[in-house]
């Protein structure tokens, strides 16, 4: 009866811990949502700053006109002057994001478990039945012991 509590722990034990619905397989799943919640609130600052821009190209009259300017448009009656050698500044470019390759969640299978725990029952079980019979054969070994003279 031990021997089947000790194989039954031992598959219990490794099934909460390693299991496919285990603690390392929780960790693992919580890692990947916490990286997905970073990556969201990233887009979602982005999609926010493109909304602002998008308004602001809309309505204020200045910000279309430099706009403009920095695609190469000029006033009527403007001429436009390319001077080389000055160093442009870079426009500013928006990450679109990245794919994110989440990694496959690590885990013990159930069968794994099962055997791991049959295992420890079956050597349990061995262990102590060769300890009962250790101590059966001392029983049976000893002399018996008499109070009284034997004539």
């Amino acid at each position: 009866m031990i021997a089947l509590c000790i194989g039954t722990l031992v598959y219990t034990g490794m099934s909460v811990v390693a299991g496919r619905n285990g603690i390392m397989a929780y960790e693992q799943l919580y890692e990947q949502n916490e990286k997905l919640i970073l990556k969201t609130q990233e887009l979602q600052n982005t999609c926010d700053q493109l909304k602002l821009d998008y308004a602001e190209l809309q309505s204020d009259q200045a910000r279309i006109e430099a706009q403009a300017r920095k695609l190469g448009f000029i006033h009527d009656g403007e001429m436009a002057i390319t001077i080389h050698g000055i160093e442009e500044k870079e426009p500013e470019m928006y990450d679109t994001g990245t794919v994110i390759r989440l990694s496959e969640i690590t885990f013990v299978s159930e069968r794994t478990c099962k055997i791991m725990g049959l295992g420890f029952f079956a050597v349990s079980a061995l262990l102590m039945l060769a300890l009962d019979l250790r101590k059966k054969r001392k029983l049976i070994i000893q002399e018996p012991e008499y109070e009284a003279q034997q004539i």
